[in-house]
C-alpha cells in the first residue's frame, strides 16, 4: 500500500528530518498454502470457563452469566435477560465452552453491545499494529476475523492478511514481450527508482528496482466487489532492453483464476471499463541504507490509488480492453538516512526572512526559491511528460520546512570524479560513501519555512551556493521528511533543472547574474499507508442482511494530511453514505459505520472507500443476502476433543433443535481452516492434529450454503489435548498357561495369552515380543515360571508384563521306582501279605504326607512254605496321585531239611 510516514510529536524550526521507516510488510500466503495455526493463549474464554465450571446448579450458572454480561457489555437489563434466556443454561451436559461460544455468537449478532473493557479478547493474535485499529469502541464487534483461535460469528479476513501469490512471470504464463501484449487476464508493467530519466513507462532511462522486489495489486469489479490482494515479484532477467515490456523491473499478475462471491458470481479481471486497479510496492531499504518509497503509479498518477482500467487519463499504461492491462508503472523515490546530505544539524543556517516576493527580478543574490504544495493529482492525471503543476485541487503548504544543501568547489570536483562518472544506478551509493567520508564537502545547509502560499526562499552565505550541485527536501510541520516530485527524487547533488521530467512546474531556472535559482518547487506526495476492512461481513462467506450494521477497521499510522473522508457506494457506484472530512483513524472508523438499507436486494454489493485528496486509496466491500434459510437455521457442531496424533471425525452438524438441516445444504471450509482439519462435503470434519499442534481450543470455520443459496459461517469447536502415551491409556493382562510335565511352552502361546482390554481392533495393533526366549519352560521342571513380555504400541510407547507358565507335577510312577527286598522263609513256613508289602520300598519318596499303597495282586501267589524255591509275587504300588507301578516281590522257601 502507499508509503506511511512516521509521525513525531515535536516541532522545531531547525532539526534533522525524521527518516521514514520501512513499512511493515503484509504477511503473504502462497495460493496453495493453508492458514497457519495460531498458538492458544490465556483468554477470556478460559477465565469464563474456570468460573463457570465451579458452579453446579442452573440457578448459579444463570446468575453468573447474567453478572458477566452486566459487567462486560452495555446491554440493557432487558437485553441481558433475553440473552441469558437464549443461552438455555438448563440444557443437560452443557459445558462452559458451549455457553461461551453461544454467548459470543449472540453478542456478535447484536454487534454494538460491548464496552472497550474487552479489548484483550479482540486484540489477541491480531496482526494490526496501531493502537487505534485494535481498540474497541461501543460500535465495534467483540472479535476480529484475524482471531483464528477465537470463536467468532464470522471468519472475515482482511485482504491484506490473505495475499495470493499470482506471479505470471514466475509461473511461466508470461515469458516475453509478446506474452505481455497478448496474455489474457493479466496486468503487467515495470518498476523503477526515480534517479535520472522520465516518467514514461517504456525507455525512460530510469534504474529498475532490485531483482525480486514484491509488487502488490488489488482490483475492484464493475459491481464494486473488492478483490483479494495479489502479489508478484519483479525480475530483470527476461530482457535487458528498456524498450521491452518485460525489460528490467518487469512484473506481471496472472489473474485467470476468478474469485467467487457468496452469490455465486465469478469475478475475473479483464481490463474492462469499470474495473479499477491499484498497485503498490512497500517501502524498502536500498543497498546503501536509504529508503525507497513509492512516488507515482501509472495509471492513476497518485501512488496506491484505484484507477479505472479504461480511462482517458493515460500516462503510459495501455489496456487491451477485455483482455489485459499492460505497460503499467511504479516509480520509487529515495529518501536519504543519517543526514549525510546536509551539514551537521547544529550548523544549519536558519533563514527567517521569509520568501522573496519577486525572485525573478530581485537584486538579492545567491538564493534558492520556489513553492511547496501537496499534490493530489488534480490536473495531472494525464501528465506523462513533466512533473506536476500546481492546480486548483492541490494544497499550498504553510509552515513546511525546506532544507537545501550545496557543495564546496572541492566537493563539486570530487563529486564529479567519484559520483557522476559512474553509471546512474551506482551513483547514490557512491554519493553516500563520499559524504560519509568527507562531510566538509558540503558548503552550507540552509533551511526556512513556507508562507501561506507555500512560497519559500533560502538565502545562502556569499560564495557558498554552487550552481550545479544542490540537494533539497521538505519536512512537514511535525518534522517528517515528505517525499515528492522535485529535482531531487534521489539523494544526488545536481542542478535543479537537470531532472525536469520530475521537477514540478513551472520549471526551475537559474539567474546567472545573481547566482540564484527560481521555481525550485516541491510537489509533495503525502500518502500514508492506509487500509480499510469491514470486520463483520465480506463478499464471499459472510454476507450481510438488511438492517445489519457494517463495522470498519482502518489501519494507518495516521490519516493523510490531505482532505480525507469515508464513503459507501452501491453496486451501481451511487454514493449512499459520505462522511465529512476526518483527520484521525478513530474519526474514520466512527464515520464509516454503515447500516444495510431495508430495501437492499440479494447480491447487492456495498463498497466502502477511504478517499484522500480526491483519490480512492483504500476499499473493501460486502455482499447482501436476504434469503431466509440462513436466518432460519442455526447449525451446531458439538465440542470435540482430540489428542495430538489422533484422528477423529466430527459428525455433520444439525440444527440447534437437533433436527437435520434441509436437503441440499452444502458445506465447505471457511477462512483459516487449520491444516490438520478437512471439511468434508457432507459437513463432517476430519481432524488429525499432530504433535506440532499446540494444545488448546480451536474453531474450524465452515461455510454452510443452503438450498436457497444463502450462506453463513459456523464454527466447530475443537479442544486439542496433549497426546497421552498409549501405554498410559491401556493395561495389558495375561492368562496363566498350564502345560503338562514334559511339554514345552511356545512363543505363540505366550503372545496369545495377552489381551489389551478396550484397545480398538481397527488400525495398527500393538506388537508383542518375548524379552528372553530362554525363559520359556521346556517342561522338564514342574512349577510356575514368569515369562517377561514387552507390548509395544503404534506410538512407540511400551508396557511390560509377565505371562505365568505352569508346568504340571511329574507323575509319581514316572518320578519314583519302587524296589523290593527278597523274602526268605523256612520250609513249611508261608509268606504273608504284610511281609511282601513290607519288602516294598520307594526310594526318595517323601516321608511326610500321604504314602503309596502296596497291594498284592493275587494273594494265591504267596508261597505257603510247602514247596521249596522262589516265587515272584506280583505287587501293585499305587501313589497318592493315582498312578501305579507294578513290581514283583520274590518270596523264597528254603529247602526241606
Amino acid at each position: 500500500a502507499p508509503t506511511s510516514e512516521e509521525a513525531t510529536t515535536e516541532e522545531q524550526s531547525v532539526e534533522a528530518p525524521t527518516s521514514e521507516e520501512v513499512t511493515t510488510k503484509t504477511p503473504v500466503k502462497e495460493e496453495t498454502s493453508s492458514t497457519q495455526e495460531n498458538s492458544p493463549t490465556t483468554t477470556l474464554e478460559e477465565q469464563f470457563s474456570n468460573e463457570f465450571n465451579q458452579l453446579t446448579s442452573t440457578e448459579d450458572k444463570t446468575n453468573y452469566t447474567r453478572e458477566y454480561l452486566t459487567q462486560n457489555t452495555n446491554l440493557s437489563v432487558e437485553q441481558v435477560e433475553a440473552t441469558v434466556e437464549r443461552l438455555n443454561l438448563s440444557r443437560e451436559n452443557v459445558t462452559a465452552q458451549d455457553i461461551y461460544f453461544a454467548l459470543l455468537k449472540d453478542l456478535a449478532d447484536q454487534q454494538d453491545a460491548l464496552l472497550p473493557r474487552v479489548t484483550l479478547l479482540a486484540a489477541r493474535d491480531s496482526e494490526l499494529t496501531n493502537e487505534a485499529s485494535i481498540a474497541l469502541t461501543e460500535n465495534s464487534p467483540m472479535f476480529r476475523a484475524a482471531l483464528a483461535n477465537s470463536p467468532s460469528g464470522n471468519d472475515v479476513v482482511s485482504e491484506e492478511d490473505n495475499i495470493i501469490v499470482a506471479d505470471a512471470l514466475a509461473n511461466g504464463y508470461i515469458n516475453s514481450q509478446t506474452d505481455a501484449t497478448n496474455a489474457a487476464n493479466t496486468l503487467s508493467g515495470r518498476a523503477w527508482v526515480v534517479d535520472t530519466g522520465t516518467p514514461a513507462t517504456m525507455s525512460n532511462g530510469l534504474t529498475a528496482v532490485p531483482e525480486g522486489t514484491k509488487v502488490y495489486m488489488q482490483w475492484i469489479d464493475t459491481d464494486g466487489a473488492v478483490s483479494p490482494v495479489y502479489q508478484a515479484s519483479t525480475t530483470n532477467k527476461l530482457s535487458s532492453s528498456g524498450g521491452s515490456q518485460v525489460g528490467p523491473g518487469a512484473y506481471a499478475f496472472d489473474l485467470r483464476e476468478a474469485w467467487i462471491d457468496s452469490n455465486g458470481k465469478a469475478h475475473r479481471y479483464e481490463a474492462s471499463s469499470g474495473q479499477y486497479y491499484r498497485l503498490w510496492i512497500d517501502d524498502y531499504k536500498t543497498v546503501d541504507g536509504n529508503t525507497a518509497t513509492m512516488l507515482r503509479q501509472a495509471g492513476g498518477f497518485f501512488p496506491g490509488s484505484y484507477v479505472n482500467s479504461v480511462t482517458g487519463n493515460n500516462i503510459g499504461q495501455f489496456p487491451l480492453i477485455g483482455t489485459n492491462m499492460q505497460r503499467t508503472g511504479i516509480f520509487m523515490g529515495v529518501i536519504p538516512t543519517n543526514d549525510y546530505m546536509t551539514t551537521d544539524t547544529s550548523n544549519w543556517i536558519q533563514d527567517n526572512e521569509g520568501p522573496i516576493s519577486n525572485p525573478a527580478v530581485t537584486s538579492t543574490s545567491e538564493f534558492v526559491s520556489g513553492k511547496v504544495w501537496s499534490e493530489t493529482g488534480s490536473g495531472d492525471y494525464a501528465n506523462s511528460a513533466t512533473g506536476p503543476n500546481f492546480n486548483s485541487g492541490d494544497i499550498a503548504r504553510e509552515g513546511y520546512q525546506v532544507v537545501m544543501s550545496s557543495l564546496t568547489s572541492a566537493g563539486a570536483q570530487a563529486y564529479k570524479a567519484q559520483v557522476e562518472s559512474l553509471p546512474t544506478d551506482q551513483q547514490a551509493a557512491a554519493a553516500h560513501q563520499l559524504f560519509k567520508d568527507h562531510p566538509e564537502f558540503i558548503s552550507a545547509t540552509v533551511t526556512g519555512k513556507t508562507d501561506a502560499n507555500g512560497a519559500y526562499t533560502l538565502r545562502f552565505p556569499s560564495g557558498s551556493l554552487s550552481k550545479d550541485y544542490l540537494y533539497g527536501y521538505v519536512m512537514d510541520n511535525k518534522g517528517n521528511l515528505v517525499k515528492g516530485y522535485s529535482s531531487f527524487t534521489s539523494p544526488l547533488f545536481r542542478s535543479p533543472n537537470s531532472n525536469l521530467s520530475f521537477a514540478p512546474q513551472t520549471a526551475p531556472y537559474h539567474r546567472p547574474a545573481k547566482n540564484a535559482w527560481v521555481n525550485v518547487n516541491f510537489a509533495l506526495v503525502e500518502t500514508i499507508e492506509t487500509s480499510i476492512d469491514i470486520t463483520n461481513f465480506d463478499v464471499t462467506a459472510n454476507p450481510a442482511q438488511r438492517g445489519d450494521t457494517a463495522i470498519i477497521d482502518v489501519t494507518s499510522t495516521a490519516l493523510s494530511p490531505l482532505p480525507t473522508h469515508v464513503e459507501w457506494r452501491d453496486s451501481k457506484g451511487n454514493v449512499v453514505q459520505k462522511s465529512g472530512d476526518v483527520t484521525t483513524v478513530e474519526e474514520a472508523e466512527t464515520a464509516g459505520t454503515f447500516t444495510i438499507p431495508d430495501d437492499a436486494k440479494t447480491g447487492e454489493i456495498y463498497t466502502v472507500y477511504i478517499v484522500s485528496g480526491g483519490n480512492e486509496v483504500a476499499a473493501d466491500s460486502l455482499i447482501v443476502q436476504v434469503q431466509e434459510n440462513a436466518a432460519t437455521y442455526e447449525p451446531v457442531y458439538p465440542t470435540t476433543t482430540v489428542e495430538q496424533d489422533q484422528t477423529v471425525t466430527i459428525p455433520t452438524p444439525t440444527n440447534e433443535d437437533g433436527l437435520a438441516l434441509p436437503d441440499g445444504t452444502k458445506f465447505e471450509g471457511g477462512n483459516n481452516v487449520p491444516e490438520w482439519a478437512t471439511v468434508n462435503e457432507d459437513g463432517s470434519i476430519s481432524i488429525s492434529p499432530n504433535q506440532d499442534v499446540e494444545k488448546g481450543n480451536y474453531n474450524v470455520p465452515v461455510v454452510v450454503t443452503y438450498p436457497d443459496d444463502s450462506k453463513e459461517t459456523v464454527f466447530a469447536p475443537v479442544l486439542v489435548q496433549e497426546a497421552v502415551p498409549t501405554a498410559e491409556q491401556y493395561d495389558p493382562t495375561s492368562e496363566t498357561i498350564n502345560k503338562e510335565y514334559g511339554t514345552t511352552a511356545t512363543e505363540d502361546e505366550i503372545k496369545g495369552a495377552i489381551t489389551i482390554p478396550d484397545y480398538p481392533t481397527d488400525g495398527d495393533q500393538p506388537t508383542i515380543t518375548i524379552d528372553d526366549p530362554s525363559q520359556l519352560p521346556d517342561g522338564s521342571k514342574e512349577g510356575t515360571t514368569d515369562v517377561d513380555v514387552t507390548v509395544e504400541y503404534p506410538d512407540g510407547t511400551t508396557d511390560h508384563i509377565t505371562v505365568p507358565v505352569t508346568v504340571g507335577k511329574q507323575a509319581d510312577n514316572d518320578k519314583y521306582t519302587p524296589e523290593t527286598t527278597p523274602i526268605t522263609k523256612d520250609f513249611g513256613t508261608g509268606v504273608t501279605e504284610d511281609e511282601v508289602k513290607g519288602a516294598v520300598t520307594v526310594p526318595d519318596y517323601p516321608t511326610d504326607g500321604d504314602q503309596p499303597t502296596v497291594t498284592i495282586d493275587d494273594p494265591n501267589q504267596l508261597p505257603d512254605g510247602s514247596q521249596e524255591g522262589t516265587t515272584d509275587v506280583n505287587v501293585t504300588v499305587e501313589y497318592p496321585d493315582g498312578t501305579t507301578d507294578h513290581i514283583t516281590g520274590p518270596g523264597t522257601v528254603a529247602k526241606q531239611p
